[in-house]
């Protein structure tokens, strides 16, 4: 009976599994399709989601706040992707290009909001690029661009 109860726990555990990732598909989808609120469905995607799962959804959520010039917004969720990245040689790619995302992002970030009237320096726009986007981030956008 113990061991009937343990099946049935892993079963319904499994089941639910299985139905947050349907729903957060769908929402992802949805959000595909419906341009105009799509930012809304992204979201409602994400609460279906273990907080370091899909990397997909995280860099999509970033665009559509990017195409809406909601830098903040985009920055956050462009970081938030690459935390979720699985590190391997097949990622190299969607991890390029997030970076390239989140440094456009943090450029039309800090020229609207931290340096409206430019820059000072080439040093001052390199050290305001390093706090928004974050240390890392900047110094992996640098060896991706200068590696190919």
């Amino acid at each position: 009976l113990l061991l009937s109860q343990s099946g049935d726990e892993a079963q319904a555990t499994t089941n639910k599994k299985i139905k947050k990732t349907l729903m957060a598909s769908a929402c992802s989808n949805l959000g595909t399709l419906r341009p105009e609120i799509e930012i809304q469905y992204y979201q409602k995607a994400l609460q279906y989601l273990q907080p370091d799962d899909n990397f997909q959804l995280r860099y999509s959520l970033g665009s559509a706040h990017a195409s809406r010039q909601k830098y903040q917004l985009a920055i956050e969720s462009y970081k938030s992707a690459l935390l979720v990245l699985v590190p391997n040689h097949h990622q190299y790619h969607h991890k390029k290009k997030t970076l390239q995302n989140l440094y456009r992002v943090s450029f039309h970030h800090i020229q609207t909001n931290l340096y409206p009237n430019g820059f000072t320096s080439q040093e001052q726009m390199i050290t305001a690029l390093k706090q928004v986007m974050g240390e890392i981030n900047y110094q992996q956008l640098v060896v991706s661009t200068t590696n190919g």
